[in-house]
C-alpha cells in the first residue's frame, strides 16, 4: 500500500464528502453517507480505487464516516454553546421565558448525538461511533 492510513482517510473524506459539500449538496446526499458512488456500493469503489481488500475498504470507510460525523457533531456542539449563551443573555435582560427555551434547546442540540445513539441502541439498530 503506497499511502498511509491517515492519507487514505483524508482522501476518502475529501473525495466522497467535502468535495460534494462544497458543491452545495446536503450531507445525506454525499457518497460517504449514502453508501453509493455511480450506482455501485461505495466500499467496492474504494476497494478498487485504492487497490485494497473489501474488508479493509469497509473498515476505512467506517473510520472516515466516523470522522465526518465527528466534524458535524463538533459544529452542533458549537451551535449549542452559542444558543445556551444566548439564553443566559436573554435571562439577564429580563426575558426569562425565551432564555429558558434557549437553554433547553441548546442542551438538546448539544446532547442530540448521544440521544440519537441511545435511541438507535434501544431499538437494536446498528450505530457508528463518532470520533472526537
Amino acid at each position: 500500500m503506497s499511502k498511509s492510513i491517515a492519507d487514505l482517510h483524508a482522501s476518502i473524506l475529501e473525495d466522497h464528502f467535502f468535495s460534494h459539500i462544497d458543491r452545495g449538496r446536503e450531507s445525506e446526499e454525499t457518497p460517504l453517507f449514502s453508501g453509493k458512488l455511480h450506482g455501485e456500493k461505495l466500499t467496492v469503489a474504494i476497494a478498487i480505487e485504492f487497490d485494497l481488500p473489501l474488508s479493509e475498504a469497509e473498515s476505512l470507510l467506517d473510520i472516515a464516516l466516523s470522522t465526518g460525523l465527528g466534524i458535524i457533531a463538533k459544529f452542533l456542539y458549537i451551535i449549542a454553546v452559542i444558543v445556551i449563551a444566548h439564553g443566559g443573555w436573554q435571562i439577564r435582560t429580563g426575558n426569562a421565558d425565551l432564555g429558558k427555551m434557549s437553554i433547553v434547546g441548546g442542551l438538546l442540540l448539544g446532547l442530540s448525538v448521544l440521544i440519537a445513539q441511545a435511541l438507535f441502541n434501544a431499538g437494536g439498530l446498528p450505530t457508528i461511533s463518532i470520533s472526537q
